[in-house]
């Protein structure tokens, strides 16, 4: 709420009382290939939640943090409007709880039982063990209301993430920060480590493959958003035999993320699957 950009900020009714202010951030600020996407949840007026989702094609990272004195009462109801706001918004697929979401690092997590309650939500464990693991305790909760979860179990069970997998999704899954990090390690061998000689280095060259002549008269948030994405597209392979197609949407995209909110960039990454699955490559490759 701090850092969002105010002209971007659209408030959705979620009905019943219900309404969700989603947060964007401005260009500078943003995430390097997610689109982080914050808010702020109200009932009746009054603010009683906050959170956010990291939007990228395949699956989304989400969170939700319930105000003390709300919590017990319809959280889960909000949530999953919440939820349902984001997918049809954005066009979400699958969410990600991680684990200290859920309570890994994170004692609050573990007392207030956020396992639990992203469980009835319809996230599943993502590791077969602890799912295994998970519907056994279930069954105990069915059998014995009174029955609660121990903390040490529960601790096992956050160990790893949850997911919620509303449609299935032809993007590949990979992690944007295993992407960053190789691009991290490729920056440093690239003008003895020097960054800004590094950025301008790849941007020259992807302008020069992607075939763009001229951005004086793109704007400077634009500029950038081209530029600082150029090392990512500079690592990818055989991108000079690229359909002029291909290469045309690429500019667009990258172009997209220096706008004022980042709905274009999203709908075009998504549409994009040969850059999603020369990403998911590279974020791989290790």
């Amino acid at each position: 709420a701090t850092l969002c950009d105010p002209s971007a900020v659209e408030w959705q009714d979620l009905g019943q009382g219900m309404g969700v202010v989603l947060l964007p951030l401005p260009p500078g600020r943003r995430t390097a290939f997610d689109s982080y996407v914050g808010y702020v949840a109200f009932s009746n007026s009054v603010p009683v939640a906050y959170g956010g989702a990291w939007v990228f094609p395949g699956k989304s990272k989400v969170g939700l943090n319930v105000f003390p004195a709300f919590r017990g009462g319809p959280p889960m109801l909000l949530f999953t409007r919440i939820l349902q706001c984001y997918a049809q918004r954005f066009n979400v697929e699958c969410f990600e709880a991680e684990s200290y979401q859920l309570g890994h690092g994170n004692p609050d997590g573990i007392r207030s039982g956020a396992y639990w309650f992203y469980y009835r939500a319809g996230f599943r464990t993502v590791d077969p063990g602890m799912a295994a693991l998970a519907e056994e305790e279930r069954a105990r909760m069915e059998q014995d209301r009174s029955y609660r979860t121990a903390p040490s179990l529960l601790r096992r069970l956050v160990s790893g993430s949850m997911r919620l997998r509303l449609t299935e999704s032809a993007a590949p899954e990979f992690e944007p920060s295993a992407l960053s990090d190789v691009v991290l390690r490729s920056m440093a061998l690239i003008r003895n480590g020097d960054r800004s000689a590094g950025l301008s280095h790849c941007a020259d060259h992807v302008q020069r493959v992607l075939g763009v002549d001229d951005m004086r008269s793109w704007s400077a948030a634009v500029r950038q958003a081209f530029m600082d994405l150029s090392p990512t597209i500079a690592l990818i392979n055989g991108l000079e035999s690229w359909t002029i197609k291909e290469k045309g949407s690429l500019v667009a995209l990258m172009r997209a993320k220096g706008l004022s909110n980042e709905n274009e960039y999203i709908r075009r990454l998504r549409e994009h699957h040969r850059l999603l699955d020369a990403w998911a490559a590279i974020a791989n490759a290790e």
